[in-house]
């Protein structure tokens, strides 16, 4: 009898820079893995490998209009969530 694999969803928080590490993580039966990874080639693997039911991406187009934050952070902020700034290159 064949049985399924068991799907997972997989996080990418995209680098700004080439040289920079994206961040990758795979949450599967409850269980949070995360690697950092350098090239587009890497990612795309990894990703494809792993046959995710969802693939979340955070990558802005563009930096907020006023101070470091974007609207969405501040409205985390206002009610309780706690997250990791973001870091712009310069």
């Amino acid at each position: 009898m064949l049985e399924s694999r068991p799907k997972g969803i997989i996080g990418i928080d995209l680098a700004g820079k080439a040289e920079n590490p994206t961040g990758w993580a795979l949450m599967k039966n409850r269980t949070v893995k995360t690697i950092l990874l350098y090239k587009d080639g890497e990612i795309l693997r990894k990703t494809i490998e792993n046959e995710p039911i969802l693939i979340a991406i955070d990558a802005p187009f563009s930096l907020p209009e006023r101070g470091l934050l974007r609207k969405a952070y501040r409205e985390m902020t206002k009610g309780g969530t706690r997250f990791c700034r973001p870091v712009f290159p310069q």
